[in-house]
């Protein structure tokens, strides 16, 4: 029995055998973007940085709303 590949899985693996240097575009894309060491400092200040929320976003805190409202 033949495994199913679907026509996405067919075309990009059509697509690496036609074009090989992609593999390596996409490893320095993935270091520049994802694979980067980050500064402590600056994970700071972005979470200092980040508003405040309620613990569940859906609860209103006060008086709750009746249907007449």
């Amino acid at each position: 029995m033949a495994l199913y590949e679907s026509e996405l899985t067919g075309f990009l693996r059509s697509l690496m055998q036609q074009h090989p240097e992609l593999a390596q575009k996409q490893r320095e894309a993935r270091a520049l973007w994802w694979e980067r060491k980050t500064d402590p400092d600056d994970e700071q200040r972005q979470h200092a940085a980040e508003p405040k929320r309620a613990p569940y976003v859906y609860y209103t805190i006060g008086k709750a709303k009746s249907a007449a409202d």
